[in-house]
């Protein structure tokens, strides 16, 4: 059985005919549409196509009042632009197209694969400085606060 390709549900929120600038990195290039952070304040159990199931749930407990500890979510139209981006789209759809999803070694293999594609590829400056101030937001003026992190 050969693999079939996911949908790509923020594919058409990507904006490719202009950018957003960030502070640190003047001639990095953002989507303008893309909104690449949001913090647990802002999700609710609607925005599990944004956040993921966990990512979502912690935004509705967060809501709800519950002890959750501050966060935030980088979401799938963050993970969508930087695979269009550093063309690792196209790497990870060529180890993809043949799959033989029965073949448990060759699903090992290409699983192997797309994760050194993944490490491998820079990340680029604008989701850097994303994810940067959101940390910096978290954290304060104590760039060293232990703070938890899951994929």
């Amino acid at each position: 059985m050969v693999h079939p390709r996911a949908r790509e549900p923020y594919r058409s929120q990507l904006n490719k005919g202009t950018c957003v600038t960030t502070t640190a990195h003047p001639n990095a290039c953002a989507p303008a549409n893309l909104v690449p952070i949001r913090p647990f304040t802002d999700l609710s159990t609607d925005d599990i196509p944004y956040a993921g199931g966990k990512g979502a749930n912690l935004g509705r407990l967060t809501q709800a009042g519950l002890p959750v500890p501050s966060g935030f979510v980088i979401g799938a139209p963050a993970y969508v632009a930087f695979r269009e981006e550093t063309g690792l789209e196209k790497r990870l759809a060529k180890l993809l197209d043949a799959l033989d999803v029965d073949d448990t070694a060759a699903l090992q293999k290409a699983a192997d694969k797309a994760r050194r594609a993944i490490a491998d590829s820079e990340m680029p400056a604008w989701l850097v400085d994303a994810i940067t101030e959101a940390h910096r937001e978290l954290v304060g003026d104590d760039p060293d606060a232990p703070v938890a992190v899951r994929t």
